[in-house]
């Protein structure tokens, strides 16, 4: 659906994307991870034609960017993280103007709107003011404005930011409802890594402009298994346990992720828990943990460090 070859932009000196090729497939949940400043925003702006790329080539559906960008407008929705709606008119009001705005006009108006308001489970709340709304609700209002076109290819920058965790699971499953029932592609960004590995079939990591990993979320948690450590009484010990390059320090477990660095990572921890007398209390393996993934790929890395996938 989506086909990113060789893209590159930058401003001045800085480079936002080098190099960077990727591939979405047709009717999937993908997930977009990246720290701040790892080229997300700059890859969603060119995605939508908000920005121009200086090279490569992108082709959304048969179209290219450079050729089709309105056709691409036409089946691309994007909702993003700030609230774009009208916080002084009402749900229907908001939804009234949008559709307007994209062309609708009479019965076809209304069934947009029918259709935006339901599926963002909105219809309760259609005649109250925008501004009344809890976070929950504005984050539902700005996803039904980005359904008015029935997109086929939807983009969510974090969708979630603001609400709390119940409200967050429901629109996690209405979002993933989309790809499921609608077939919709789904492009989604978000700084929660839980988000990301519960709702997405496949995961992308961004660091420093480029895709670092790109795979199927079940292939790729299933090579990074985790040790995970028990511990009793871990104070004395926590802040040399924390220098340990690798290593996840937890209020009462360690995990080492079972890569390259795993011998290393456990001679340097066990010498440790023998000088402060910290005993094991249980050790397993469990599956791997996009968190430790992310983190390993993402932090500054040595020229000789990879992740073993």
């Amino acid at each position: 659906m989506i086909s990113i070859d060789s893209l590159s932009k930058s401003y001045g000196n800085h480079y936002a994307l080098r190099d960077l090729s990727l591939q979405v497939a047709k009717g999937e949940v993908f997930g977009l991870l990246g720290i701040n400043g790892a080229g997300k925003t700059t890859l969603i702006s060119i995605l939508n034609g908000i920005s121009k790329k200086d090279a490569g080539t992108v082709l959304v559906g048969q179209f290219n960017i450079d050729q089709d960008l309105e056709k691409i407008k036409r089946i691309s929705s994007l909702i993003p993280q700030k609230f774009a709606f009208y916080p002084t008119l009402t749900a229907y009001q908001n939804l009234e103007y949008f559709a307007a705005v994209n062309g609708y006009m009479g019965n076809t108006l209304k069934q947009r709107i029918h259709y935006a308001a339901e599926t963002a489970r909105l219809s309760h709340v259609l005649g109250q003011k925008a501004a009344t709304f809890s976070g929950g609700l504005k984050r539902r209002l700005n996803l039904a404005i980005g359904l008015l076109t029935q997109p086929k290819i939807l983009y969510l920058d974090e969708p979630t930011a603001g609400v709390d965790p119940q409200t967050r699971a429901k629109l996690l499953d209405e979002i993933r409802t989309l790809s499921t029932h609608e077939g919709m592609t789904i492009v989604y960004t978000s700084h929660y890594i839980e988000e990301v590995e519960y709702i997405c079939d496949h995961v992308a990591i961004l660091h420093q402009g480029n895709i670092k990993l790109s795979e199927k979320k079940e292939v790729l948690l299933g090579h990074t298994p985790t040790i995970s450590i028990k511990i009793d009484n871990l104070s004395a010990a926590r802040s040399v346990l924390q220098t340990i390059e690798g290593l996840e320090v937890t209020h009462d477990s360690l995990c080492i992720p079972k890569n390259d660095h795993f011998e290393t990572c456990l001679n340097m921890l066990l010498p440790i828990l023998m000088e402060y007398q910290v005993r094991i209390i249980d050790i397993q393996q469990e599956a791997g943990r996009l968190e430790d993934i992310f983190i390993q790929l993402s932090r500054p890395l040595k020229a000789d460090t990879h992740i073993n996938k």
